[in-house]
């Protein structure tokens, strides 16, 4: 009886939800994560690292060959592009007088 009960609900509560929550899932966008993800796993188990600075090391390569693997596939849309690069030479770079000084992160407001 409770079994018939939940899947009722179930029914009933996913009925409702498909008429009020629409997802905008984007397959490709999601393959191409998927494949990335996957190529930057392989890269740590095949050269599995031990110690922190190694570790520490392998997630700064791996970071990098997931961005580039991503925007080689296509993965960032061009918004999403100019957005990043604005954001990294707002905290890395001020001009101030010609000159390039690296700035404190503490004082951007997100």
């Amino acid at each position: 009886m409770i079994l018939i009960a939940y899947t009722l609900s179930f029914i009933v509560t996913r009925q409702y939800s498909i008429k009020l929550f629409i997802f905008d899932i984007k397959v490709k966008f999601v393959m191409k994560t998927i494949f990335s993800s996957v190529l930057m796993s392989l890269i740590i188990v095949e050269t599995k690292p031990e110690g922190l600075y190694s570790i520490l090391l392998k997630i700064g390569m791996c970071t990098i060959f997931y961005g580039v693997i991503m925007i080689l596939l296509k993965g960032f849309e061009k918004k999403e592009l100019n957005f990043f690069t604005s954001i990294m030479k707002e905290v890395f770079y001020k001009t101030d007088n010609k000159k390039i000084k690296i700035i404190d992160i503490r004082n951007l407001y997100f």
